[in-house]
Formats: C-alpha cells, sequence, structure tokens
C-alpha cells in the first residue's frame, strides 16, 4: 500500500513540477514580449519558449491520464534539469523589469545577453529542450500501445434489423467500453445509392429526415461510410465523418472505409481522402487492409503514395509485414509493379529508407515457393514473368527495377527458403510456361550482371554449387548448366528438365550425381516434365544405359497395370 501511495505521489509530484516549469515559461515570455523593440535573436528565444510551454502543457497533461504504475523518473530528471535553467533565466530578466524606459530595459538585456554565461545558458537550455521532447515522445508511446477488441451480437432478420457492437479498448491495465447500435437494411437502400453517387445533399436530407444515419450498415457489414468512400467524394467522407460515422468500422472481409476510399475510381481525390482518414478520423495506413495492407497494395498517383509513407500521426516501418508476410517493397514489386507509375513507387520507397538490403518474404501461405526472396528475387520474378508473357512495357519497369537493385548492392547469390538464387528464379518461370525457347532470359540477366560491373565467370561458379544443392532439395524438376566458365568467351546458361518420378531426391527431381559427366549432352530441345510426359523418353539420350532401363521397366508395369484393371 506504501509502495502505491509513493507511485502515485510520483505522478502527482510530476504534474506540480510540469505546472511550475510552466508559469516560470510564461513569465519569461510576457517579458520578451513586453519588448516593444525586440530584435531577431529576441524574437527566436520567444518563440523557443512558447514551443516549450506547449511540450511541457502536453506532458502535464499526459501526466494527468497516466496510471499510478508509470515510472516517471527519467521525466522528473529532464524536468528538473528544465526548472533550473528556467529560474537561471528568470533570476537574469526580474531585476530588469523595474526599469521603467523600454529601450534602457533593451540594451540592459541586449548587453546582458552577450556575455559568454547567458550565451552558455542558451546552449544549455536548448539542450534541456531537446532532451525534455524526447523523453516526452518516449512517454506518450502509451497512448498508440492500445488494445482493440470488437464483439457484434446480429439478431436474426424476422427478429429485427439491428445488431448491437460492444467495442472495447485498453491502454495499460484501464478498459474503456463503448456500446454501440447498427441498422442493417439493405445494400440496395437509397440511401447507399446516394453515397455510392456522391450525392451529399441527398445523403444530408434522408439524415435531416432522419430517414438514415450514419450507422446504416448492409448485411456485408458495409456502413454509409464505405460507399462513400468507394464513391471517391471528399465531401461526402468529410460529412459522414462529422456527422459521427466510424472509420474504423470494417466489413464482414475485415476492410475499413480507408481501404475503399483508396481504391475509388477517382484518383484525383485520392490525396484529399487520405488527408480525412489519417489526419480527421485518425487511421493508421499501416494497420488498414485486411490482407495484403493498405500502404502494400496502393498503386495509385505517386504523390498520395509518397503522403501515405510521410504523413506525421503515424510511423511507418520499412520491415512491418502484411499478413503474406511480405514489407511494403516486397509487396509492390511482386504484385504492382505492372500497374501505375510503378517505378516512381518504388524510387519513393528507396528514398524513405525502405530499401533494407536481404529483407526476406516470411511466411506467405499463399505462395510458399517465394518464402525467403529478398527484394532482387521479387524484382527478378516479375521480369521473367513479364518477359515469358511477352508483355514488353511491364517487362521494362521490372528491369529499372532489377537494375537500380543491382546498383544498390544487393547479393546476386542470396538463396532463398526452397533454394533459389535470382538465376534459379528465372529458370522457374521458364520452366512454368513451358517455354524452353525462351532461353534467352538468361542471357539477359547476364547481361545485367556485366552492366553492373560483376565477373560473369566468378558468378557463375558459385551459382554452379548453389545449383546442384538446389537441384536436390527443389521440388522444380529442372537442372541449370553453365558453359564456357573460366574460358575466353562470355560464359552461358543452359537449362535441361529432370525426369518426374525416376530420382531419389525430394519432387522427383533426378540425383545430381546421375547427371555428372552429361551435361553437355543435355540441351534445352530435351525437355521432360510432368506436363508432357509422353516425352520422357525422348528425354532419356544421354543418360546412363540403367536409367533408361529402369524408367522403361516402370513404363512397362504401368501399362500392365491399366491393362489388368480394364480387363477386370
Amino acid at each position: 500500500m506504501a509502495e502505491a501511495l509513493g507511485v502515485a505521489s510520483s505522478v502527482v509530484g510530476i504534474v506540480s513540477l510540469a505546472g511550475q516549469v510552466c508559469s516560470g515559461i510564461q513569465e519569461l515570455y510576457a517579458f520578451l514580449d513586453s519588448v516593444k523593440e525586440a530584435q531577431a535573436d529576441l524574437k527566436c528565444i520567444k518563440d523557443d519558449m512558447l514551443l516549450l510551454q506547449n511540450v511541457i502543457q502536453c506532458i502535464y497533461q499526459d501526466c494527468e491520464n497516466a496510471p499510478e504504475h508509470l515510472d516517471v523518473g527519467l521525466l522528473r530528471t529532464s524536468l528538473g534539469l528544465c526548472m533550473s535553467r528556467v529560474n537561471r533565466l528568470l533570476g537574469i530578466v526580474r531585476p530588469l523589469e523595474v526599469t521603467d524606459q523600454k529601450n534602457k530595459t533593451l540594451k540592459a538585456l541586449w548587453a546582458t545577453t552577450k556575455k559568454k554565461r547567458v550565451a552558455d545558458f542558451l546552449k544549455e537550455f536548448d539542450s534541456a529542450k531537446m532532451t525534455l521532447m524526447l523523453v516526452h515522445q518516449h512517454y506518450i508511446q502509451w497512448q498508440s500501445d492500445i488494445e482493440k477488441k470488437r464483439i457484434t451480437l446480429k439478431f436474426a432478420e424476422w427478429l429485427a434489423p439491428y445488431r448491437i457492437e460492444l467495442q472495447t479498448y485498453r491502454q495499460f491495465d484501464h478498459w474503456t467500453y463503448q456500446l454501440r447500435t447498427w441498422r442493417t437494411i439493405n445494400q440496395y437502400s437509397l440511401i447507399f445509392d446516394f453515397c455510392r453517387d456522391g450525392d451529399v445533399k441527398n445523403v444530408q436530407r434522408l439524415f435531416s429526415q432522419r430517414l438514415a444515419s450514419p450507422f446504416d450498415v448492409s448485411p456485408d457489414g458495409e456502413t454509409v461510410l464505405h460507399y462513400a468512400s468507394g464513391s471517391g467524394s471528399p465531401e461526402l467522407v468529410s460529412f459522414l465523418l462529422q456527422a459521427g460515422a466510424d472509420a474504423s468500422a470494417e466489413t464482414t472481409d475485415g476492410e475499413n472505409a480507408f481501404q475503399y476510399a483508396m481504391t475509388s475510381p477517382m484518383p484525383m481525390n485520392h490525396l484529399a481522402l487520405a488527408r480525412l482518414f489519417i489526419q480527421q478520423a485518425q487511421i493508421d495506413p499501416m494497420t488498414s487492409g485486411s490482407q495484403r495492407g493498405l500502404i502494400h497494395a496502393y498503386h495509385g498517383p505517386s504523390e498520395v503514395f509518397k503522403y501515405l509513407l510521410h504523413q506525421e500521426q503515424f510511423h511507418i516501418d520499412p520491415n512491418e509485414r502484411n499478413n503474406k508476410g511480405k514489407a511494403i517493397l516486397h509487396h509492390q514489386i511482386l504484385h504492382r509493379l505492372y500497374i501505375g507509375a510503378a517505378v516512381e513507387r518504388i524510387q519513393i520507397l528507396f528514398a524513405a529508407g525502405h530499401h533494407i538490403q536481404g529483407s526476406r518474404v516470411t511466411d506467405d501461405t499463399e505462395f510458399s515457393n517465394m518464402d525467403g526472396y529478398t527484394p532482387l528475387h521479387c524484382a527478378v520474378k516479375r521480369w521473367a514473368w513479364e518477359k515469358a508473357n511477352q508483355n514488353e512495357r511491364a517487362a521494362g519497369k521490372a528491369e529499372t527495377v532489377v537494375r537500380s537493385l543491382l546498383e544498390r548492392g544487393e547479393d546476386v547469390h542470396a538463396v532463398s527458403s526452397r533454394g533459389f538464387t535470382p538465376l534459379a528464379v528465372v529458370g522457374q518461370i521458364i520452366m512454368l510456361f513451358a517455354k524452353v525457347e525462351r532461353g534467352d532470359l538468361f542471357d539477359d540477366w547476364l547481361g545485367f550482371l556485366a552492366d553492373a560491373g560483376y565477373d560473369l565467370h566468378g558468378y557463375c561458379r558459385v551459382e554452379e554449387g548453389h545449383e546442384e544443392r538446389r537441384a536436390v532439395i527443389s521440388d522444380f524438376g529442372f537442372l541449370l548448366m553453365f558453359e564456357g566458365v573460366g574460358g575466353d568467351q562470355r560464359p552461358r546458361v543452359r537449362m535441361a528438365a529432370l525426369v518426374s518420378g525416376l530420382g531419389e531426391g525430394e519432387g522427383g527431381a533426378m540425383p545430381v550425381s546421375v547427371m555428372e559427366g552429361k551435361r553437355e549432352s543435355l540441351s534445352l530441345g530435351m525437355v521432360c516434365s510432368s506436363r508432357r510426359p509422353w516425352k520422357g523418353v525422348a528425354c532419356l539420350k544421354g543418360y546412363p544405359e540403367w536409367a533408361r532401363s529402369v524408367f522403361v521397366f516402370m513404363l512397362g508395369a504401368m501399362i500392365s497395370d491399366l491393362l489388368l484393371r480394364d480387363s477386370n
């Protein structure tokens, strides 16, 4: 009990000390403001005083609402330091306040401020100000650390067209409860039609006649604010927010109105809408997005994308992932590089510090083969994919990003969780499209490396080691081969598919030891995959006699089994 009282008294003491500092600053500001002929230097001091006063007032308010167990030792020390500086300055200016003539006061003050002691004081005061602001930032972090829970009770439609929602918020050990009633109406209701059209006047008319409200919701959880945001009308969104619409309300798919606004067909209004949701509704763009994340998936105007990254209300962490395990840079390269001003968005991410070398895709349950991809893996995959699809425009964008990442020092030998280097990713795309004639993709990739200053012979030697390990553990049945390594000519990369079902390794890939000594006999024309099993015998050209015998035996056994089944 005594300990609890001691902690509580500490918080009360901080509030009292903050009040004393604030009173001292107000006295200093009043004196400096009374000097009518103040020069520019004195005006700067006044501005500093006003800033410090605002900071301390914020601390005062935060401490009044802070829980009793909050550790305020560091804050008390900083306030004490600031108080001592304020008292020293008060000791300088108070004797000057008795002077009747303002010009004499100004001269006396200016003469005093020229002294080294006061100059040193001002330096110390500025240091104390910065320290106090940093400490204050540390102590207000708890304001954003809020645990939210939402419980919804939905009545059967035949019973009542309402649903009751209980929202709970926790800050430290304190819980706040909010009970809200929603009216469930048909998605084709008149209020929703007006919101889809961005018709502000008719929405206001329905509200004034009490025929609709901001808490009308469709069976799928779409509120009037969702429909208004989808229309792209900043005027209607602003009106609904002022009328009390809940910007954090989510549909049954977990999407909020901010997402609807950023995908509305009015990109010229996206910036105004983003400002409304961030500044007025206080919606964090990083926590918005049911699956892919709002900023991750945004592909509108580049100035809007830049604002979302640099707005001051919420911190955007370069390493923060969506539920697909991708940072913003990963997702933009893999899934948005073919839409809009994609290269500009990537450059904005680079400038904002969102390129972290070696950052990996993690826990991607939808595309598990991308687990462990670096930004370079992502860019190479997008480039090879678009080239195989003969989409030269998107491939050109991807090539620009690939070259930029090479210039920024991305590891060209980085290995994903499934053993793929960027070079193996190119081979994977060729196999997926069954377009072996696209072997020129390997030459293009080597050209990127040569332009970036890489030694191609040394690069291929390292890749050979990675390829032997990948061919064993990977379930993609192909093997990369390297020609001319160490010679006078530029090395080349070739690919052959491995026979499915013959190997001992995972995925049916033939062990690398079987391939040794036979790589020169394999060419791009000898391709075999599970997609074209009828070409299996042709693929065995160049393999040892025992391998061909095993294949023929297994093929005969399969045919015999089929014949026996038909006869039965």
